[in-house]
């Protein structure tokens, strides 16, 4: 906005300005080692140093003037569960990160090969250089940690919206596509379609490997709907008993949580308003538990699927985070909730725009429009 680029303005220039108005050269260490002509252009960038061009909060919004997170927008990334200091994360323009120390440093490890937009990453639990990750037509796998990488699945419309590597069955990988499920074997080697109807997440139940939950779509009716496998995601079935009815649409998440284990979150943006259904019994049984856009749950649904999260606490399984553009928590099992962060206000300081989220044990991440965001205690205290 005009006034944070004024703040920004302010901030670099308020030593240069003279008494009479004029504005001084910069220091010597801000300006280039030599000059830079037209014909030496080529080495242009080896004669400049780096200028504090950061963006502060106003004294209006934060009286510590605390730095402002920027767009850098992370549609997909995973942790490594062994190791939680090592994480993979993609970047919007296609450019894929690496971690080794809790994010404080990354390195670019697609400088030779960008991706395009990567929508998913899954990280094999038992190895950290073995990562598999999923965009527009192609899933991709490297087993050295993003040194190189071989195409293992390449379909046409293929949208890769969700790749989970079993966390007790490392072997078993399964992907959640435009174009149905995909299921390998060989931790992503070789992959089969399983079912056809385009689904938009699934997961593994973390304390039994053999049962996986998926959303697809019902096509005769427009709407999304919850199948589950208890082989390991080779078959599935369909269970809606206590299904929402009367929408369309309903590109849905999936949360799940080793706290209970038979107990599912299912959010969906439909035709009217984003809504929130529960399952305690393996997705036996489903009740809606939250509207959205209502007092007890104001979330909208944002710009879609787009920028959509859902994550349930692993230790508290009252615990909910959802979101859209705005994020909203949950402390009571998902009957009422609170603004965390975005448009909505928040004492949470994230960007606006959710993309992806994970939790591991007390550590959970939330990425954005404005990047990761990380806390100990499921966005608890948020000071």
């Amino acid at each position: 906005s005009a006034s944070r680029i004024k703040i920004n303005f302010n901030r670099m220039t308020k030593n240069l300005v003279n008494t009479d108005g004029s504005i001084s050269d910069l220091p010597v260490e801000n300006q280039s080692n030599g000059p830079s002509p037209r014909d030496k252009r080529k080495n242009a960038a080896n004669n400049w140093q780096p200028l504090n061009a950061e963006t502060y909060w106003s004294a209006n919004d934060d009286p510590n003037n605390a730095m402002v997170d920027e767009q850098v927008n992370i549609y997909a990334f995973d942790v490594y569960n062994a190791n939680t200091n090592i994480a993979y994360a993609a970047a919007e323009t296609g450019g894929l990160f690496k971690t080794t120390d809790k994010g404080m440093s990354w390195i670019e490890i697609s400088i030779d090969r960008k991706f395009d937009a990567l929508s998913a990453i899954a990280i094999d639990p038992t190895n950290s250089d073995v990562v598999l990750i999923g965009n527009n037509n192609t899933i991709y796998k490297t087993t050295d940690g993003g040194i190189t990488w071989k195409t293992v699945l390449n379909v046409s419309g293929l949208g890769v919206n969700a790749i989970e590597i079993s966390p007790l069955d490392p072997s078993v990988a399964l992907a959640a596509t435009n174009k149905g499920i995909y299921r390998s074997s060989n931790t992503g080697g070789n992959w089969t379609s399983v079912l056809t109807s385009a689904s938009t997440d699934l997961a593994i139940n973390p304390k039994d490997a053999t049962i996986v939950y998926a959303v697809l779509k019902n096509t005769g009716l427009n709407f999304y709907e919850c199948w589950k496998s208890t082989d390991k995601g080779q078959t599935f079935t369909k269970k809606v008993k206590g299904w929402a009815t009367g929408y369309t649409g309903g590109e849905a998440l999936i949360g799940l949580t080793a706290a209970e284990p038979n107990t599912i979150y299912i959010a969906m943006l439909t035709n009217s308003n984003p809504i929130l259904q529960k399952s305690t019994d393996g997705a036996e049984n489903w009740k809606t538990i939250a509207t959205g856009k209502s007092n007890a749950f104001p979330m909208d649904n944002g710009q879609g699927f787009y920028d959509f999260v859902l994550l349930v606490s692993p230790t508290n399984a009252n615990h909910v985070i959802v979101g859209t553009s705005s994020a909203y928590k949950s402390t009571d099992g998902g009957s009422t909730f609170k603004c965390l962060s975005g448009y909505c206000g928040g004492a949470l300081r994230v960007h606006v725009d959710q993309q992806a989220t994970k939790a591991i044990g007390n550590e959970s991440w939330i990425s954005s429009d404005g990047g990761i965001t990380y806390s100990t205690d499921f966005y608890t205290n948020t000071s």
